[in-house]
């Protein structure tokens, strides 16, 4: 059984929100990979403004984004 070790829970929003998106620009790798840099960016965002409102340090904060996006890489 391939990729048994590996959990990946998907939500029915991304699949939707992936088809809304590549009907609009074509059926093209580049337009998913488009999608991929904007939601991975949005999560990001994300998680920064969650550990400002955590009241963590600003500096901590970068680092700690850094990292994810170090992790991601």
């Amino acid at each position: 059984m391939p990729y048994k070790d590996i959990s990946m829970i998907m939500t029915p929003l991304f699949p939707y929100f992936g088809a809304v998106f590549l009907r609009i620009f074509g059926d093209e790798v580049i337009v998913m990979r488009i999608l991929e840099i904007f939601m991975t960016s949005l999560i990001l965002f994300v998680t920064y403004k969650i550990l400002v409102k955590l009241k963590i340090n600003d500096g901590i904060s970068l680092a700690l984004i850094f990292r994810i996006v170090l992790y991601i890489f």
